[in-house]
């Protein structure tokens, strides 16, 4: 065991590389580079990850003493001497550095796309669109969107697509951000926008389909990227748009990159976080919603109800939740243990409850009639103010959202499907 005690309880060693007489890998989540001596086993330095990187990752093409590297989550590109620790800044925003050729050309992978990048003349030389078209990716999250059509992602690029209602025509909107992953939480806030989540690292971000698209960390960027949500924080379960103008977020860890779940509270004006791991039980809240008084969720086995102006539960009970949407009439369907129970924002509980025919939704989402829609690996149904349960097909997948004609949209894989009510 060569690894440093401080690393022991660190993620994993990840990118290994063999540089010459050194060995050199990156420790996950703590961002630093280890270079090892490989005669005599012993770590000689550590490089630390430049200011606002989360971590360093290793190309090919290293060679003598001339290791080349990149960051997360900017993708910059360094020369780095593993015999001194001297980096190099060799471009910036450049892609994924798969392989480095004769110290000049960077090989590169940028989203969808191959470049080739020259270090001495400082600029890409070619690029070529790497992708094909075949199954697809799968479908990761969906909503409803502010203009009647129905929005999602597809799993691991961080693209996100829209399907027009009108014309069945599904568009590839592009990267949401500069971070690797997938966007696996997505919804619409009241004030028309849609609310992002994304894996890796928890990252928040808001996307306005009325507006150009030009994702960034500026004021004006769309999709604008507010941040991660910190904390070890690394999947995002669930979010919504607060009434207090608030982003609500659950997420869970992964990879030991923490050791619960939050219930985290965002400011998208200042990007401030409020990271609360102790607010269910394990911390991780998995399904959100809101309305314009009060946030709803589930998590650690309990439902509540929060007050972002009292900053407090008014409501609290121990019920294992699968899904939950509003329902028309100050209301909310609840899912779980085979039951539908909805509950009364006047009474201030859960008003019904009853026998759910289709069994636990794994996903809901509200139609535009103010009742609910729910989807699971079986069947698609629909939910009225009273609880009552109405199977629509007996085809089912994932994901739920609805058209601005209360179609329901659901997924199988990379498969998009559609539902027409009755």
């Amino acid at each position: 065991e060569v690894l440093p005690g401080e690393y022991a309880k660190s993620s994993s060693v990840y990118d290994m590389a063999c540089i010459g007489d050194y060995v050199i890998g990156n420790v996950n989540f703590d961002g630093v580079l280890l270079v090892y001596d490989s005669a005599t086993l012993k770590l000689v330095r550590t490089v630390a990850r430049p200011t606002g990187q989360k971590a360093w990752m290793v190309s090919g093409g290293g060679h003598d003493d001339t290791a080349y590297l990149w960051t997360l989550p900017n993708m910059d590109v360094y020369r780095c001497n593993v015999r001194d620790g001297t980096l190099t800044l060799l471009a910036e925003n450049l892609g994924q550095v798969k392989v480095v050729e004769a110290d000049r050309w960077l090989h590169t992978v940028d989203d969808q796309s191959y470049l080739a990048y020259d270090v001495q003349e400082k600029k890409v030389v070619s690029r070529k669109v790497i992708t094909e078209g075949g199954d697809g990716m799968n479908v990761f999250s969906l909503t409803n969107g502010p203009d009647g059509n129905v929005y999602g992602s597809t799993y691991i690029n961080m693209h996100i697509f829209r399907c027009d209602a009108a014309t069945g025509k599904l568009t590839d909107l592009g990267k949401v951000s500069r971070w690797a992953g997938q966007v696996d939480s997505m919804s619409l806030g009241s004030d028309g926008r849609i609310y992002i989540g994304a894996y890796t690292d928890a990252v928040v971000a808001i996307y306005d389909p009325k507006q150009p698209w030009q994702p960034g960390l500026k004021a004006d960027s769309n999709p604008r990227e507010i941040g991660p949500v910190g904390k070890g924080q690394y999947r995002t379960r669930a979010n919504c748009l607060g009434p207090d103008g608030h982003v609500y977020v659950g997420s869970i860890p992964a990879y030991r990159s923490a050791e619960t779940g939050a219930f985290t509270i965002c400011d998208p004006k200042t990007g401030r976080m409020d990271v609360r791991t102790d607010f269910v039980k394990g911390g991780a809240v998995d399904a959100l919603v809101a309305d314009d008084l009060y946030v709803y969720g589930a998590g650690g086995g309990e439902f509540f109800v929060y007050d972002p102006k009292t900053d407090r539960k008014v409501f609290r009970e121990e019920r294992k939740v699968t899904a939950l949407t509003l329902l028309k009439g100050n209301k909310l369907a609840v899912s779980g243990d085979g039951r539908i129970a909805v509950y009364g924002r006047q009474q201030g509980k859960i008003a019904e409850e009853k026998p759910n025919p289709a069994g636990d939704f794994t996903h809901m989402a509200t139609g535009p009639d103010g009742l609910a829609y729910g989807v699971n690996a079986k069947r698609v149904a629909r939910i009225t103010t009273d609880g009552t349960v109405e199977v629509l097909t007996n085809e089912g997948g994932k994901f739920a959202a609805l058209d601005a004609q209360g179609r329901i949209y659901f997924a199988q894989g990379p498969k998009l499907l559609r539902c027409s009510p009755p």
